[in-house]
């Protein structure tokens, strides 16, 4: 059998899992239709089982007896007259009826479905087997197909691990992130204390203004360690950090808000400088994950699309 006999047997192989797969798509979709469905006939039947439950006293009798049956209960108690309560009762029981055969009926189809699965469900395995014999094949009888392959190979190999450190870096981000805004939280607290302690707040409003820098101090130093993380991140892609959390006036904080010689409004201004800065370094920061967001969504549609020249290129061949 020579190169292009054997080409055409895989191709014929191939097309019959992808139409497996195209089978198995089709299942998928009526799937999730039928639980939909199923989940909006359960409503429906508890909501009218609570209304002939509300309409009849003996609901289990009722539940239990036909409609037509549970029509004459009704006439022969009444002489042949239906009143308006009678006549809400028999609307009850046919709308339970009618709601709990569409849920069996769906329960049955959900039920049958689930079976029928079990002539689709097996395509994934048997495609990316004859994709990697198929491939193997060209190595050896289409060198030319065999270097664009390579080729492909290599930039995904490069493009994956880019879009994984981008992941990396961006989660460093949103940690350095959480850390500033638990400051700025803690530092919007002790700010509101102050203006508190200014008025004449007295010890209290101290200690709580006190007790919120020191929350914010201890954030800070949780943004500082995890801002050389975030640093180290971005080396890795080739980004750089405009924000500087280990120097100035982060450090300087217990020099001014411990000093027994300081007004409060001096601590009040420092409050209000630190808060701004760390509120523009947040933003700083967001900017920076938004970007690397960004780049990591390009990089994944790049795999995407290579993937699929990759799939085209085995699939066609010929």
């Amino acid at each position: 059998m020579d190169s292009r006999e054997l080409f055409a047997e895989w191709n014929e192989k191939m097309q019959a899992v992808k139409e497996k797969e195209r089978n198995h798509e089709k299942w998928k979709s009526r799937f999730t239709q039928l639980n939909r469905e199923l989940q909006r006939a359960e409503e429906k039947l508890e909501r009218t089982s609570r209304r002939l439950e509300a309409e009849n006293e003996d609901v289990e009798k009722l539940k239990r007896l036909s409609l037509s049956n549970f029509i004459l209960t009704l006439i022969h108690k009444k002489d042949d007259r239906l009143e308006q309560e009678q006549l809400e009762a028999i609307a009850a029981k046919a709308e339970y009826d009618a709601a709990y055969k569409e849920h069996e009926s769906i329960g049955e189809e959900l039920a049958k479905l689930r079976t029928d699965e079990n002539g689709t469900d097996d395509w994934k395995m048997e495609y990316d087997r004859l994709m990697i014999a198929k491939e193997q094949l060209l190595k050896e009888h289409s060198p030319a197909v065999a270097s664009q392959l390579a080729d492909l190979a290599e930039n995904k190999g490069k493009v994956r691990q880019l879009s994984k450190e981008l992941q990396e870096a961006a989660k460093a981000g949103r940690t350095v992130l959480a850390d500033l805004n638990s400051a700025i939280e803690s530092l919007s607290s002790a700010k509101d204390w102050g203006t508190y302690d200014m008025l004449g707040g007295g010890a209290i409003a101290t200690y709580a203004k006190r007790s919120r820098i020191d929350d914010a101090m201890n954030n800070l130093a949780h943004a500082r360690q995890s801002m050389r993380d975030f640093q180290k991140e971005l080396k890795d892609v080739q980004l750089q950090l405009t924000v500087d959390l280990s120097t100035g006036e982060y450090l300087r904080f217990s020099d001014y808000f411990f000093d027994g010689f300081i007004t409060d409004w001096m601590v009040q201004k420092r409050i209000d400088n630190n808060l701004d800065q760390i509120e523009g370094n947040a933003a700083e920061i967001r900017r920076l994950v938004g970007q690397l967001d960004e780049q990591k969504n390009r990089a994944d549609r790049d795999l995407e699309s290579m993937e699929r020249q990759t799939t085209s290129l085995i699939e066609n061949a010929n």
